[in-house]
């Protein structure tokens, strides 16, 4: 895999600061607080990942979790609804199509651009949605115009957000919205990044701080009309503690019938972990309750998942 040395997209200036490795990539933070992957792989690499073996791993995950993608999209549409009821939408990296199943039960007409080939024929098949999978761009579904432009933890992915931003414009009606959602990770110190302990990196080339998404917006011709933030915290050490207790339970069982396991790992999942105790769908709602209920009304301090509402103010 070649890598390309790149400047911060907002400052234009190379930053010697390392802030985060892994995966054998460099994560740099610029002085405006921007987090970036350099050197990063080539355009047409990071086009290829989306279809690589790794990426179909991932799109079968998300396919599989239609519960929590439901939840999350609901709360979503709940949010974009004071703003639009109705018009063209289109999702930028849809996934599993859940979130646009959701929005044309709102009463939305849905559109998506998922480059996962799996993800959009499932998306096709399942739904009867319009998905393309090429790169979003002005000849994208004709060149038809819409009413929104939605994207959810996506923004990271972007190779150049602020070009990608653009076209956004240029695609929206006048007064079109943007609604999309991403975490504060340039806004993160040292110790946040360690207690995450992972980046995603390649994948992930970007964290931005809420500044430098303000930057991204005012540069590209929208105003952020509104901004809704959760605490990802309390989620986060969730997330850790089922990981340790699965660690536990599977040394556990290795220990007591290392054989039993091999043949029939499932059911002794269900018979010695926390899965017998706390239901699947359990799990699954207080994921949800704690990320967007109680994230909503704790100290936003630490990490947080931001949702943006912003409006198109000008044509590029």
């Amino acid at each position: 895999m070649s890598k390309i040395e790149v400047d911060c997209i907002f400052c234009g200036k190379g930053s010697k600061r390392i802030a985060w490795e892994e995966n054998g990539f460099t994560g740099k933070r610029c002085e405006c607080g921007l987090l970036y992957v350099s050197p990063r792989p080539s355009l047409q690499e990071m086009t290829e990942w989306y279809n690589s073996k790794e990426a179909d791993l991932s799109a079968r995950s998300r396919i599989e979790s239609e519960l929590l993608s439901r939840l999350n999209g609901r709360h979503r549409l709940k949010l974009l609804r004071k703003y639009q009821s109705n018009g063209r939408l289109l999702e930028i990296g849809p996934g599993g199509g859940y979130f646009l199943d959701e929005s044309r039960k709102a009463g939305f007409e849905p559109f998506g651009v998922e480059l996962n080939l799996p993800q959009a024929k499932f998306i096709q098949e399942q739904f009867d949605i319009r998905v393309e999978s090429v790169s979003f761009s002005g000849h994208s579904f004709g060149g038809m115009p819409f009413d929104i432009i939605c994207h959810f933890d996506v923004v990271s992915h972007f190779y150049d957000p602020i070009s990608e931003f653009i076209n956004f414009n240029k695609r929206l009606n006048e007064g079109g919205l943007l609604f999309f959602e991403t975490g504060n990770g340039g806004d993160l110190a040292q110790r946040w990044l360690k207690f995450i302990g992972r980046l995603q990196y390649p994948q992930h080339l970007f964290l931005f701080s809420k500044k430098n998404i303000e930057q991204l917006c005012a540069r590209t011709g929208f105003e952020i009309i509104e901004t809704y933030q959760y605490s990802i915290y309390l989620q986060l050490v969730l997330v850790k503690l089922f990981g340790w207790v699965k660690k536990v339970t599977k040394r556990l069982i290795s220990r007591g019938d290392a054989r039993a396991v091999s043949k029939n790992s499932l059911e002794i999942r269900k018979k010695h972990s926390l899965w017998k105790v706390l239901p699947l769908k359990s799990i699954i709602f207080l994921n949800y309750f704690i990320r967007y209920v109680i994230g909503r009304f704790l100290p936003r301090f630490g990490p947080q998942t931001i949702i943006y509402v912003a409006k198109k103010v000008t044509t590029n």
